[in-house]
């Protein structure tokens, strides 16, 4: 047994040797490595210097972009206020046009307030003691007149009846409408209904419809529009076409 110890040690050292030359000999493993190391931390260092600066030029970049964004978002902003401003500027200038062309529009309105007071006028019949009583402001006397705001409740519940003599006429249908009042009237002017009223009785109506909407709109500014003239003449009228409708339904 000792025998054998002792040429296995013997074996051992050649053994040994021969794995030192491999890796500390010429051509050894460990030369091999030592030289790969030596390259890699050689090139890394050769490549350091251009790592450098790119990251210095990436940097730049970025510090660019940042101040561009934040020049282009001033501008954008300074884009944005000066639009809104002309924003602003064209609405009040719009606006100041339309209160324009409503002032022009109301002083066309009262023109034709009198123009058409001028033509019921010359249409009425009968004089002014069969159908106004002057007393039609519950405050009023010979010698005070009417205020104008009795007047214009005069004008809105006289044009009321108006409205109910016709809905009373065409027989209360479900699809009487108030604010086509002058198709409504239309209606009574067909041949075929017992004592039909006649076309210019529906002009009539047509007309008076007209002012008492021009009255209506106009009701803030009815110190420049509500006369006496212009009161009575428009009541006369109504009442002439609504006791005219209410006895032509009774033949």
């Amino acid at each position: 047994m000792e025998t054998v110890l002792r040429f296995v040690e013997v074996l051992a050292w050649p053994a040994v040797a021969l794995a030192a030359l491999l890796v500390l000999g010429p051509g050894g493993l460990l030369l091999h490595f030592t030289d790969r190391l030596g390259s890699s931390i050689s090139n890394f260092t050769k490549s350091l210097p251009e790592l450098k600066s790119t990251a210095l030029a990436l940097q730049s970049d970025v510090e660019s972009l940042v101040i561009r964004s934040r020049e282009m978002s001033e501008g954008v902003s300074r884009e944005f206020k000066e639009v809104e401003g002309r924003i602003a500027e064209v609405s009040d200038r719009m606006y100041k046009q339309m209160l324009e062309i409503k002032d022009v529009l109301s002083d066309m309105e009262l023109a034709k307030i009198s123009e058409t007071n001028s033509s019921l006028e010359a249409s009425i019949e009968a004089p002014a003691s069969n159908y106004i009583d002057i007393s039609a402001s519950n405050s009023s006397t010979d010698d005070e007149p009417p205020s104008l705001d009795s007047m214009f409740a005069g004008i809105r519940e006289t044009w009321d009846e108006l409205v109910k003599a016709i809905r009373y006429r065409l027989g209360d249908p479900e699809y009487f409408d108030a604010r086509q009042i002058g198709t409504m009237a239309s209606k009574l002017a067909d041949g075929r209904r017992s004592y039909p009223i006649s076309s210019s009785q529906v002009e009539l109506i047509q007309q008076l419809y007209s002012q008492y909407k021009r009255f209506v709109r106009l009701q803030s500014r009815k110190d420049e529009w509500l006369s006496r003239d212009v009161y009575e003449t428009f009541v006369r009228a109504v009442k002439e076409i609504t006791q005219s409708i209410r006895s032509e339904g009774t033949l």
